[in-house]
């Protein structure tokens, strides 16, 4: 049915720098992107319909850090920051050209934490945080952002089992929409919910 679309192309570029501090308990990485893609396909949401985009771009930043400021705690961050549009895209006769693609954020930021205060024990922790979003192309509605903390503990039972209990959604966020189905319904994500699993090793 796509026999008549042209293949898609694009380039990317990409620099970074990535180094270590503090005798190797630490390191970060910070990149800087640029991606041009060409005929893409595209399906309209909730249809069967297949669009091509002439051309799509995208520019940002990626910051990522770990850290392990002791032997019991490590930390993991990363955040990004993007710029995303159209730049040739005609979608039912209308032109879309510098409108946002739908469920692209320009911000996401992520922490995570463990800790182990005994030995086998770890106890982990933290939030991811996604901006708002475009619900449609035509950029007319937008999905709200939201942060997420989840939580979760491990206990080492035995050299072969191992209790790992999970919480998700550690405040009952309500506005945690995941993305569109179309402009006007949207996908959320999962109310607060408990996990509980056992491994075991023979």
């Amino acid at each position: 049915s796509n026999k008549d679309f042209d293949l898609a192309t694009g380039r990317q570029y990409e620099v970074g720098l990535k180094q270590q501090f503090l005798g190797g308990r630490g390191e970060y990485t910070l990149a800087y992107f640029d991606i041009e893609k060409e005929d893409i396909l595209s399906r309209r949401p909730a249809s069967a319909i297949t669009e091509q985009i002439g051309q799509q771009s995208s520019e940002g930043f990626e910051f990522t850090l770990r850290l392990n400021p002791i032997d019991s705690l490590s930390i993991d961050f990363n955040a990004s920051s993007l710029d995303a549009e159209f730049d040739e895209f005609y979608s039912s006769g209308v032109s879309l050209a510098g409108n946002t693609p739908r469920n692209v954020p320009e911000q996401t930021v992520n922490l995570w934490l463990n800790w182990s205060p005994i030995n086998n024990v770890q106890l982990g922790g933290g939030f991811r945080y996604v901006d708002s979003r475009y619900a449609n192309d035509a950029n007319t509605e937008k999905l709200p952002d939201y942060t997420v903390f989840d939580a979760s503990l491990n206990w080492m039972a035995t050299d072969n089992m191992t209790v790992t209990a999970r919480i998700k959604n550690l405040t009952d966020e309500d506005d945690y929409v995941i993305a569109p189905y179309v402009s006007n319904q949207w996908i959320f994500g999962d109310p607060r919910s408990y996990e509980l699993s056992v491994r075991y090793s023979f």
